[in-house]
């Protein structure tokens, strides 16, 4: 029987948020059967890059300087997300053999996040993603087509990505609350940002233009916290970050920055 962790998480900086992540995802992979849910808030816009990202050739960090927009990494993969107007959240657990099945570790978080969003009132659906040519390339993650997709109307609604361990699996996501009135695509080097955009509102929503009024983030994170319990099963506790995983986290917060190169004199 699985040991469930929910963290109602307070809205922090982009750099500790991935921290802490990181951190969950390490401390889970030592802990038989714990499996840990945190939802989160960003203090201000922070743009998010997978892992593996060459963030100094995506990113236009003067741009994102004068939108008031923080430059993190995340310790999962993936491409640029937004943060601005979203609910974040992770999903960290030990890795186990059984685990290895096709999909299976990613299939049961967008279980958990469809469930609570069919439950809003909002018709979504996983799909295969497939990929759209060449150009995919130049898409940040909110507007790229991934393996498994959660659509809506046939627009990409929650964005996720994951990250194997050698002990443990975290599985990051996004699910976009209100439109952000700051423009994805002239944060990022690309010679055409008005295309680029206009590929981005096309492929995108949120929760508020979906039911056209704002959701009820409370109920939400309620469906949330009932369709962890279900799907992952096993007795769950309600349990914020303790002041040493917080502390401890903060240390190694500046792994997580990106900034701009100090140019030479």
């Amino acid at each position: 029987m699985n040991i469930l962790r929910f963290i109602d998480d307070l809205p922090r900086h982009g750099a500790l948020n991935m921290a802490l992540d990181n951190a969950l995802a390490f401390y889970t992979g030592k802990q038989n059967s714990l499996v840990v849910l945190r939802l989160y808030s960003w203090i201000k816009p922070t743009l998010s890059c997978g892992f593996h990202q060459k963030v100094e050739k995506r990113v236009d960090f003067e741009s994102c300087q004068r939108y008031g927009v923080d430059v993190v990494r995340r310790p999962t993969g993936g491409r640029e997300l937004l943060h601005n107007g979203d609910l974040s959240f992770s999903v960290s657990s030990q890795l186990r053999d059984v685990d290895f099945r096709v999909g299976e570790i990613f299939f049961n978080v967008c279980h958990v996040i469809t469930q609570s969003l069919k439950e809003l009132g909002i018709k979504v659906l996983i799909k295969s993603g497939k990929k759209k040519g060449r150009s995919n390339r130049l898409m940040p993650c909110l507007a790229s087509p991934s393996q498994y997709e959660i659509l809506c109307n046939g627009k990409k609604i929650v964005p996720m990505a994951q990250r194997i361990f050698q002990h443990s699996v975290l599985v990051h996501g996004s699910i976009p609350l209100s439109d952000s009135k700051i423009p994805v695509a002239r944060l990022l080097r690309v010679s055409d940002t008005e295309w680029l955009q206009r590929q981005i509102d096309e492929s995108s929503t949120s929760l508020n233009r979906i039911l056209n009024k704002d959701v009820d983030i409370r109920k939400l994170k309620m469906h949330l916290w009932q369709n962890f319990q279900n799907i992952y099963g096993g007795t769950i506790k309600n349990q914020p970050f303790s002041e040493g995983e917080v502390t401890e986290a903060k240390t190694m917060a500046r792994r997580w920055e990106c900034r701009m190169l100090e140019k030479a004199p």
